[in-house]
């Protein structure tokens, strides 16, 4: 009987011939699940995920939010902070489903900053998002920030967006009041704050 090692696992394999996926789908979910978690960063998206679900049409449905939310869950608690929510929401907010869903939105908010998409549609959504997890920090949701750079998107967003306006005699020195800008200052007082810029 020969095997595939890697740095995290072990494949037993039974025929050289044996497709690897083969094999993969041969492992029970809760030990796919362990070891999908044992191979993520603790930065930044799952990478191991995507790439996973990635590999066959199979597999992007087996691991998919809604047929293992847990799995998502479980993602969620290793990458964002969790106290702060468990402590202000209701059990029933906390369920694998909402955190998983949570868990889509907070990466899609980072992928904005991390782009440095001041126009995206979601722009605004993607820093309120990013205001709430440095409200419920406790050291995951300002590694995943700092990840997404989010002091770079907001001095850049500070030097293109409002200090032109502020120059220019139609705000009579004073940026224009609106939420984007108004979520810049109070992120950019906060992360500062978090001596995180």
């Amino acid at each position: 009987m020969e095997y595939i090692q890697s740095s995290t696992y072990i494949v037993w394999r039974r025929h050289l011939d044996c497709p690897l996926a083969m094999i993969l789908t041969n492992i029970s979910l809760a030990i796919m699940e362990d070891i999908i978690l044992n191979c993520e960063d603790s930065e930044g998206p799952p990478v191991t995920l995507r790439s996973l679900r990635l590999a066959s049409r199979r597999f992007s449905v087996l691991f998919s939010p809604a047929e293992m939310p847990t799995l998502y869950s479980r993602l969620f608690r290793l990458k964002f902070d969790i106290d702060a929510p468990s402590r202000r929401l209701s059990p029933d907010n906390m369920q694998a489903v909402h955190l998983a869903s949570e868990l889509r939105r907070r990466f899609l908010a980072l992928k904005i900053i991390r782009n440095g998409d001041f126009d995206h549609p979601d722009a605004r959504e993607a820093l309120f998002v990013a205001h709430i997890m440095l409200l419920e920090d406790d050291g995951n949701n300002t590694a995943q920030l700092r990840w997404a750079r989010l002091g770079d998107f907001l001095h850049s967003y500070l030097r293109s967006r409002l200090r032109p306006r502020m120059d220019s005699d139609v705000s009579d020195g004073w940026p224009v009041e609106n939420e984007m800008n108004s979520l810049v200052i109070a992120l950019l007082a906060q992360w500062t704050t978090h001596g995180a810029s």
